[in-house]
């Protein structure tokens, strides 16, 4: 797979989609309309869709926007991908923590651990 074609929230955080393109060495795209996955589930979904008959048809009419480019070289990119595992790891078990939070006023407070 040369070209890795994504949507959703994540969409919107270009350093995000860059890191991505470096870490797997894929080019990224992004569609013009950042919420594909809603708009084909939806279209898929209506009884009687006459509008696309297959994913392929679907995916004819993902119109591209922007695209970011890997520019690592191989050493570099298992060294900064090391890195990464390195700091998910460390991030495991912080939510071990009871933390305390108040919603709402003075009266009908409500806590959650």
């Amino acid at each position: 797979m040369a070209v890795l074609r994504t949507d959703g929230g994540m969409v919107e955080n270009d350093p995000l989609m860059q890191f991505q393109a470096e870490i797997l060495d894929r080019v990224m795209v992004r569609p013009a309309l950042k919420e594909t996955t809603a708009l084909g589930a939806g279209l898929r979904g209506r009884p009687g869709n006459r509008l696309f008959q297959s994913a392929g048809d679907l995916q004819s009419r993902w119109p591209a926007g922007r695209t970011w480019e890997p520019n690592m070289d191989g050493q570099r990119r298992e060294r900064v991908y090391g890195f990464w595992k390195k700091a998910v790891t460390r991030s495991f078990g912080w939510a071990r923590f009871r933390i305390k939070i108040r919603i709402g006023g003075h009266n009908g407070q409500k806590y959650f651990r």
